[in-house]
């Protein structure tokens, strides 16, 4: 039997953006099974727009909530697809990216599927329209652990995740204001969960969300993530400190 896919995409205001990324989903190659919109409360022209994808959305749900782990959780718990994919509301999907992932899910050995999360390159974007390639840093294998020392190792964008997972390891720590994702994999890591890595883009990652606009709060919470998950505290002191002092370099520049 055919597994499932739902994506989910939670918003918040993004009358700019939301049309974009459904119009992404829609024009996919391979439609999703299920696709789940989780608002929340937006005062601008986000539902409106969403009324004219009705036919395209399982769902949207618009209510206030806690912050963005909420409302991922949100869009995860009313999910009923095999497995999960979160894209953001300023994302959007290159047109077989459906397919493409739906076509690695069905090649994974049976004991492997639900215990196995799929991540991609990625475009990030800036607002100039010009584009870079960015590759995940971690691969996969037990000897690839090196890369969650540092900031977030794969491209959460483009995630694919067994809802299996998120039942057994539960879903994103409410705790957690920017690197949720990253805690929420390093976890998945701790606990045996496998990693696909698939090299091409499958999607676009627009610079100028919550973790790029503040970047030095989103490296206490990796620290932070790293230190709950049992990584070495040297260590990660160590790398720390280090990142901090290149943003800090950054901003002196950019003044």
């Amino acid at each position: 039997m055919a597994h499932t896919l739902t994506i989910v995409t939670p918003c918040l205001n993004a009358e700019a953006t939301i049309r974009r990324t459904v119009e992404s989903v829609v024009g996919q190659s391979t439609k999703p099974y299920e696709y789940l919109v989780v608002d929340g409360g937006s005062s601008d022209g986000t539902l409106q727009i969403l009324e004219e994808y009705s036919e395209y959305i399982s769902s949207v749900v618009s209510e206030p909530d806690r912050g963005i782990s909420d409302a991922f959780n949100k869009g995860i718990h009313r999910a009923t697809g095999d497995f999960v994919l979160i894209l953001n509301a300023d994302d959007w999907l290159e047109p077989e990216a459906v397919e493409r992932l739906m076509q690695v899910i069905e090649s994974l050995p049976e004991d492997e599927r639900n215990q196995t999360i799929l991540h991609c390159a990625m475009n990030i974007v800036d607002e100039a329209g010009q584009s870079r390639r960015v590759r995940s840093r971690y691969r996969g294998g037990r000897a690839g652990g090196w890369a969650f020392y540092f900031d977030m190792p794969i491209n959460h964008p483009g995630c694919c995740v067994p809802k299996a997972v998120y039942e057994q390891l539960g879903g994103y720590e409410e705790s957690f204001r920017i690197a949720m994702d990253c805690e929420f994999v390093l976890r998945s890591w701790k606990n045996g969960v496998q990693f696909r890595y698939l090299p091409e883009p499958l999607v676009n990652f627009a610079v100028g969300g919550v973790s790029t606009a503040h970047t030095f709060k989103a490296l206490q919470e990796v620290r932070k993530a790293q230190r709950k998950n049992g990584l070495p505290r040297l260590t990660t002191e160590v790398v720390f400190a280090a990142k901090a002092t290149v943003n800090r370099a950054k901003r002196l520049v950019a003044r």
